[in-house]
């Protein structure tokens, strides 16, 4: 017997969330989606997001993945409107709290692993890790907020080391 099961695991850039979201899909047998590539269009040849999809682009795939899948886990820092689909059909929610440095230093090694002179700027790492420091005093409100407005069950996942919950 298979147990319908969806999932969305949020929290802010460098918290686990990729690494953990693929762990519980890879061990429930369930498909995994970012929430990164439905919101950006990537470019092949470099390996990178581009610019963002329109609004009804992203909820239109949203849409069509919760439709074609009775279970799927979603990842992403996102909580605005495009998301109510994932937040409204989702089962549980969990929050990856994450500490602050531990993401900032992820971020950091994630750009330098993944350097690219013709794709990468500093300038973007900087503005990432001074948008990743507001995260939580940003949209954890907002989060709780569109967990109580669909009536979810809401789990918080703290990680205190630089290891990924025992995945």
């Amino acid at each position: 017997m298979t147990v319908d099961n969806k999932i969305y695991v949020i929290g802010p850039a460098g918290s686990g969330k990729t690494t953990f979201a693929m762990g519980m899909a890879r061990r429930q047998n369930i498909p995994y989606f970012s929430l990164d590539d439905i919101k950006w269009v990537n470019d092949q040849k470099f390996k990178h997001y581009t610019h963002s999809r329109s609004y009804q682009e992203r909820t239109d795939a949203i849409s069509e993945i919760i439709a074609s899948n009775n279970s799927w886990i979603f990842d992403g820092v996102y909580c605005a409107d495009w998301v109510n689909p994932v937040f409204q059909h989702a089962d549980e929610i969990i929050f990856l709290d994450t500490p602050l440095f531990i993401c900032q230093w992820r971020c950091i090694k994630r750009f330098i692993k993944t350097y690219n002179s013709q794709t990468s700027s500093f300038k973007a790492l900087l503005d990432l890790l001074k948008w990743n420091q507001s995260y939580k005093s940003k949209y954890l409100t907002q989060i709780r907020q569109k967990v109580d407005l669909f009536n979810k069950k809401y789990y918080v996942v703290s990680c205190t080391k630089g290891n990924i919950y025992g995945l």
